[in-house]
């Protein structure tokens, strides 16, 4: 059984998680599943450390609470395959480039303009 975990791309070659929501507070989030089948998300922060909130942190991790073992706080870690780490720095890229997670065409020409791949 292969699980991909809902890996998805843009239209093109570029790998991206799903779809980016906003949450209540208006800032981005996209949830995913994990190798594991796990549900996970990747959010802004509303921390304002440089600028506006939503630009100077992330949160990235799975939204099952924490468990209880031992009387301790133990969160579960995500499981990722090669496919979900593509397609996490392909939007943590973007989310440096232009403070969204939104994978565009122009994030993918603007990398090969900026001589980012010179194809070689």
């Amino acid at each position: 059984m292969e699980r991909s975990g809902g890996v998805q791309t843009n239209g093109g070659s570029m790998k991206r998680l799903g779809k980016t929501k906003k949450t209540p507070r208006k800032f981005e989030v996209i949830t995913f599943m994990d190798y594991n089948g796990e549900e996970c998300s990747l959010q802004a922060s509303s921390l304002a450390m440089y600028t506006q909130p939503g630009s100077s942190a992330i949160w990235l991790g799975c939204n099952k609470p924490p468990d209880l073992i031992r009387g301790e706080h133990v969160s579960p870690r995500m499981h990722l395959t090669l496919e979900h780490v593509k397609a996490l720095v392909n939007h943590l890229q973007s989310w440096i480039r232009t403070g969204s997670f939104v994978i565009r065409k122009t994030n993918v020409l603007a990398k090969y303009v900026s001589g980012g791949n010179t194809g070689k």
